[in-house]
This record gives structure tokens, sequence and C-alpha cells, in this order.
């Protein structure tokens, strides 16, 4: 199950979010393994669509693969709970039925 994580920007963006505890993380993929270092959240909640969402232990990638490449990944930690959804992604706007 993919989870989401947030990476180098959110971290500009809210420094006093990630604190000084910092971890490495290990991939391991089809194309073989990578390490990357960050931290993880203990608990962070924001609203999306007006909905309430909180995430438990989310990482956020400071250095290694994919850290400069994008925001953030959302996964299906909250969004597998739904039989559906839809993404706007030109309004940026999430709708969980």
């Amino acid at each position: 199950m993919a989870k989401t994580t947030m990476r180098v920007a959110f971290a500009r963006n809210f420094p006093d979010l990630i604190g000084t505890a910092f971890r490495s993380f290990r991939f391991d993929g089809m194309d073989g393994g990578a390490c990357a270092q960050g931290a993880v959240l203990p608990r962070i909640s924001w609203q999306v669509a007006g909905l309430p969402l909180a995430f438990r232990g989310m990482a956020v990638y400071l250095k290694g693969p994919g850290a400069d490449y994008f925001e953030g990944m959302s996964g299906n930690e909250r969004t597998g709970k739904a039989r559906e959804f839809t993404l706007d992604g030109g309004a940026m706007r999430l709708m969980l039925p």
C-alpha cells in the first residue's frame, strides 16, 4: 500500500513541523533498492475539500531519490477507504462522497 509522503518543498514551507529527528528510509523496487533521509511526523492534520484528514507517521523525504522532484505524493491510506473519489486537478479539489 502506497502511503502519503511529503518532500523537500513541504519541509521548506513548514520547518517547525520537521524538527530535528531524522532517519533513513529504504526502498525496494523493480530496479533495485535505494535509501533516502528524512523525518517522520508523528501526527499531522489538514483539510482537503472541507474534509478533515489526519495522518500518523507520515514520512517527509529530504535527501535521496525523488526528494526534489515534487512536493508530495498522495497515498491510498485515505482514498483507498472510499468506494469512489474524484480528484479535480484544475480546481485542486478532492471530492469523497
